[in-house]
């Protein structure tokens, strides 16, 4: 599901997916990579609980090992939308046996 969000200035639009901006723009310009299969899909991911590649896609936390793939987990998980208004958007990512 994609949120919008305006105000006077600037309209964004953000995916449930990932929380993921895909728009942002004011005066008429256009300031978020659109994605291109071609070259990269993605827009404005957000990684995480980490950036970057691990050693044999794992971490280690309180002494238990876990998979996790590059740049984190967050940016292929629907968030939940709540408080959401004209000029507000919060999101909230629960916990999963994934």
């Amino acid at each position: 599901m994609i949120i919008t969000l305006k105000n006077g200035q600037c309209e964004m639009r953000i995916s449930t997916l990932g929380a993921e901006p895909q728009s942002l723009i004011r005066n008429g310009i256009e300031y978020i990579w659109q994605g291109d299969s071609e070259f990269w899909p993605r827009r404005a991911p957000l990684l995480f609980p980490m950036s970057g590649p691990t050693k044999d896609n794992k971490i280690i936390a309180k002494g238990k090992e876990y998979d996790m793939p590059n740049n984190g987990f967050a940016r292929d998980n629907e968030f939940r939308g709540e408080q959401l208004t004209d000029t507000i958007a919060q999101f909230t990512l629960e916990d999963s046996e994934e």
